[in-house]
């Protein structure tokens, strides 16, 4: 009998919403983000050493709020919570140093979501060929609510899965549902494939030490020059006007457009390098501090600061922490593993373990790796992939060592005789637990056809 593991994964999904639907969304999701902001600027104006305000203060309030403030009873109670959670996650690491001071939500930046993490507020039908329909609390839980949305399953849950949260979100003009679900599934078997480094770059995404290389789409000259012309477009327009709607919408479709594309692409070569490949070494990169701007201060100015820009939007364009993160993920479901190991001078060491030079000169040229002490040739991101292959298995070995250690060293427990005394209280025994309704919901009749899915 194989092994078995809970997993937690997401799954998303489009919605189609329909007659006052989407304003039902724009609605709570706009609640929610005054909400994020009333409470962060209560945190700032009110905390201070000796007299705290966290998530279980200000949830108390929120029934004063919605007296005060009737639009907010509206709005599902759990959404609201949730924003405060995620407000006092936030604030948590900022006080730990993993992240910046939260900031307060704009409407114009658009990305409104809100979250339902009850599973029994919601329910989900599942039809033929990935036809499925939503119901959420506003939306189908009764009969004179804005009814359920109609959604599309791009590809099944995984059998017994157990949906835990939904989170309903916009991008451009599209909507989606957010699947956290739970599930048990059989144990990866440990992949026994060849070990492989990969060299992440800009001319070439991603090189491997094995040779091959995977390309990611950028933008094309003609769609370079509708960016520039739909930017344009939008900085003229007056604000708050319905013209300068209409041009953020279209800005935003062509953003979304080029995410979609390039997230599938870096989704496939996941897929393949964690199906060919059981260990994958990869540079662990502050993309952050490389992405950082060169123009500095009136009084220190910056230098270079217009091909520093281009290579920050090629760095961001093709995405590299979003590959290591879908990497991260196809690994652990194929019995892989991904490795971080530190990037300096990968690309300039000669990979040869006779030699191992370290120097600026081997590299004349950006593409072009030639050893100044031992004559070694090759393509510069090949070698940076051989070199960081070598550094995660040394990196291994040097656990494997360490591990081997500290088992020797560890002192032998002898085994003593003992005597066990039987007794203690029955465990009491609880019938079935159902999830109780509320009267005051006349529900709605169940779906003909499909099968429901049980979160």
């Amino acid at each position: 009998m194989s092994e078995t593991t809970t997993i937690r994964r997401g799954e998303r999904c489009r919605i189609y919403p329909e007659n006052g639907q989407p304003g039902g969304f724009r609605k709570i999701g706009g609640a929610c983000r005054l909400l994020h902001n009333v409470a962060l600027e209560q945190r700032r104006t009110y905390s201070r050493r000796g007299r705290y305000i966290g998530y279980h203060e200000q949830a108390a309030q929120l029934a004063e709020l919605k007296e005060a403030y009737p639009f907010f009873a509206e709005v599902p109670h759990h959404c609201l919570q949730q924003v405060l959670r995620d407000l006092d996650t936030a604030f948590q690491r900022f006080f730990k140093g993993q992240a910046g001071y939260p900031k307060p939500k704009r409407k114009r930046d658009g990305g409104d979501s809100f979250r339902f993490p009850d599973p029994a507020q919601f329910r989900i039908w599942v039809g033929d060929n990935g036809n499925a329909w939503l119901t959420l609390p506003k939306f189908g839980k009764r009969k004179d609510d804005l009814g359920e949305i109609r959604m599309r399953m791009h590809r099944p849950l995984p059998p017994g899965a157990r949906v835990k949260s939904i989170t309903i979100s916009q991008e451009a003009e599209w909507w989606y549902a957010s699947l956290n679900y739970e599930a048990e599934v059989n144990a990866p078997v440990p992949h026994l494939g060849e070990a492989v480094g990969g060299d992440m770059g800009v001319a070439v995404p991603l090189m491997l030490s094995t040779g091959e290389t995977f390309d990611v789409p950028k933008q094309t000259e003609r769609e370079l020059e509708r960016l520039r012309r739909l930017e344009k477009s939008l900085a003229r327009k007056k604000r708050g006007s319905r013209n300068r709607e209409k041009a953020r919408r279209a800005l935003a479709r062509h953003h979304a457009k080029v995410r979609r594309r390039r997230r599938d692409a870096l989704r496939k070569i996941a897929a393949t390098v964690a199906k060919n490949h059981g260990f994958i070494v990869l540079e662990d990169l502050n993309v952050k501090n490389m992405t950082a701007s060169a123009s500095g201060t009136v009084e220190e100015p910056g230098t270079n600061v217009a091909q520093k820009a281009g290579l920050n939007r090629a760095i961001l364009e093709i995405g590299w922490y979003t590959l290591y993160l879908f990497l991260k993920e196809a690994a652990e479901k194929h019995g892989g593993r991904v490795l971080l190991v530190p990037p300096h001078h990968t690309s300039q060491t000669c990979p040869d373990p006779k030699c191992g030079h370290v120097s600026p000169a081997n590299r004349a040229e950006r593409s072009t790796f030639a050893c100044v002490a031992c004559g070694h040739e090759g393509h510069a991101d090949h070698v940076a992939a051989k070199n960081i292959l070598a550094r995660g298995l040394e990196m291994v070995q040097a656990e494997a060592d360490e591990s081997q250690s500290a088992k020797a060293a560890k002192p032998r427990k002898q085994k003593t005789s003992k005597k066990t005394v039987a007794g203690g209280l029955p465990a009491p025994a609880c019938g079935d637990l159902g999830a109780a309704r509320s009267a005051k919901q006349e529900g709605r009749p169940a779906r003909a056809g499909g099968s429901e899915l049980h979160p």
